[in-house]
């Protein structure tokens, strides 16, 4: 294992208020380019690139949209998967669904796909810190999922991804049955954040929750690639929030609301708040 102590020990203490931060999330990912290995890089970019999913959902969608020839749209995937799979190896089990099964996705559809790739994909390749932070969003993706659909009582099959026992449990009862509670206690911090009616309110805390659970489970990592990728989740929860109160700063509260209703994974699935 490399040695980081100098790196880790010059690293800035953070906090979820930092207002400025050096390394920012940008420098620390290029830094970190060069300290970690090409395996342990591209483990950190998979643990971070999750807030792209939306984006990239819009992407292939509009993209899709424009083709009128079925030879085009078969030459286009075969270089789309090429692409993608530079930046996140998960993203060709997205595109081995094929086009015909893409085309007739609406935006939630697809996204909801790229997530399946993804903790499908990181759930059977990473170990250790990395694979207990993509089992935590998870289990936070389909607990939000349920609650949404139990809410607004849609079908809530279609928007559980069912890749563990959490899944299973979610898919068959409610999320607040107390079989949820014996295999994931904290799940009931998650019913609390859930009754905060102000949105933004109830995304920083859910951000306060996943930052707690990475300080509790790095506690005890001091100088290992562990703690590097640990901080780098701090620093891009640090880096959202900064985008937000600019955003908030220049368009007022109301606009801000409607951002965070846009990102929020399981907004498109039910009536606006």
């Amino acid at each position: 294992m490399a040695n980081y102590y100098c790196y880790i020990s010059g690293l800035p203490e953070l906090t979820l208020d930092t207002k400025i931060t050096d390394p920012d999330f940008n420098t620390y990912q290029t830094q970190l380019s060069e300290l970690l290995d090409n395996k342990g890089y591209a483990v950190f970019k998979n643990l971070i690139s999750k807030a792209d999913h939306k984006e990239i959902a819009k992407e292939v969608r509009d993209k899709l949209a424009t083709f009128t020839e079925e030879y085009e749209i078969e030459e286009w995937m075969v270089e789309a998967k090429e692409e993608y799979m530079t930046k996140v190896n998960y993203l060709g089990l997205f595109f081995d669904l094929g086009y015909e099964k893409l085309q007739s996705m609406d935006l939630v559809e697809l996204e909801i796909e790229i997530d399946r790739a993804y903790f499908t994909y990181n759930l059977s390749d990473a170990k250790g810190f990395a694979r207990k932070w993509i089992e935590l969003e998870l289990n936070i993706r389909n607990y939000l999922a349920t609650y949404q659909c139990e809410k607004y009582r849609l079908d809530k099959e279609a928007q559980i991804i069912n890749l563990n026992s959490i899944s299973e449990i979610l898919l068959e009862n409610s999320c607040t049955t107390r079989e949820l509670d014996a295999e994931w206690g904290e799940c009931r911090e998650l019913d609390s954040i859930m009754e905060i009616p102000h949105l933004h309110v109830r995304e920083k805390t859910l951000d306060k929750f996943r930052w707690q659970w990475i300080e509790s489970y790095s506690q005890f990592e001091y100088f290992s690639e562990e703690v590097l990728m640990a901080y780098g989740l701090k620093l891009q929860i640090i880096n959202r929030w900064q985008q937000l109160e600019i955003i908030q700063e220049e368009k007022g509260v109301s606009a801000f609301e409607t951002l965070l209703n846009q990102i929020n994974e399981t907004k498109e699935n039910a009536p606006e708040e």
